[in-house]
């Protein structure tokens, strides 16, 4: 049983030795892309609005970007749940470049813009699919879910009653 054991630590060492860094990567982008509106909104002050009095509708930016940059065509239009947020509406400009707009829902009216790579942008991306990989970035991250699980599953069949030692706590013997 032990020469079993050790075939599956083989196993999970080589995923872990092969894969491990790139895996890394994958998690710690994820991490940070929960966080990443909260990270727009520090690092662009246009993202940013206090609230005064009512909102108004998404129309009304969809209205007054279309009056402002009547040669940018007008992609999508979104409203954040958190009052804090401004309105983003995401325009294709003349000069072949994405924008982001900020529209302030209380006062109505256009506080700036920004590119279209965010901090947000960033960690998605990186995350979802590792910047695209002609394509195949998807299925990449997908396929190291997988790594994931077969990883776990070794380390249970080599580490027996891991159950029993998980909440152990070792007071006096060493390292």
């Amino acid at each position: 049983m032990a020469r079993k054991a050790r075939a599956w630590f083989s196993v999970h060492s080589w995923l872990g030795v092969t894969f491990g860094l790139l895996l890394f990567l994958i998690c710690w982008s994820g991490t940070f892309a929960t966080i990443s509106k909260e990270l727009d909104w520090l690092a662009i002050p246009q993202n940013r609005t206090t609230e005064s009095n009512a909102r108004e509708d998404l129309i009304n930016a969809y209205l007054t970007v279309q009056n402002e940059k009547p040669d940018a065509e007008i992609i999508a239009v979104e409203r954040p749940d958190i009052k804090a947020y401004a309105d983003r509406v995401l325009v294709y400009a003349s000069n072949n470049q994405y924008r982001y707009v900020y529209f302030d829902p209380f006062q109505g009216e256009i506080i700036g813009s920004s590119s279209r790579l965010t901090v947000q942008g960033f960690f998605r991306a990186l995350h979802m699919n590792l910047f695209d990989l002609e394509g195949l970035g998807f299925y990449v991250v997908g396929a190291f879910g997988l790594i994931l699980v077969i990883s776990l599953s070794t380390s249970l069949v080599f580490y027996k009653r891991w159950w029993t030692r998980f909440c152990e706590l070792r007071i006096n013997r060493g390292a």
